[in-house]
């Protein structure tokens, strides 16, 4: 998994690093360290080693800095989206996509319930051929 410094430690101390998986954390700042993680200071330099990895998918988990920067470099081939049915008072968002570049099918429809207080809808955005 892929994740900007402030999605990091965004995750409680005691889930960090995210188990069974290796662990990226891009960042700014030279001196950053995470425990048991990879620290790049770019997109670019850490999906070019993590490419070396055999038989492995990359998944970028955000923030929406490092969404949007993927998307520019055109890095990205496949996209997991979970459209909640809320509006939040946020201020980071995922990046607006040109939906006629990817081919969208449905995954899951949930209606909220005892241990999700919203309705919501995962895509799956395949990106088309050119």
């Amino acid at each position: 998994v892929v994740m900007g410094r402030k999605n990091y430690e965004s995750i409680p101390e005691k889930f960090r690093p995210l188990p069974n998986r290796i662990n990226a954390v891009l960042s700014r700042k030279e001196d950053f360290v995470a425990e048991n993680c990879l620290v790049f200071n770019s997109l670019e330099v850490c999906l070019k080693s993590l490419s070396l990895e055999e038989n492995k998918t990359i998944f970028i988990i955000g923030g929406g800095q490092i969404y949007q920067e993927a998307l520019n470099q055109n890095n990205v081939e496949e996209m997991l989206i979970t459209h909640v049915n809320y509006n939040f008072d946020a201020d980071t968002f995922f990046p607006k996509i040109d939906t006629h570049n990817w081919e969208i099918s449905e995954i899951l429809d949930y209606k909220k319930d005892d241990k999700n207080k919203f309705d919501f809808i995962v895509k799956k955005y395949l990106k088309k051929q050119s």
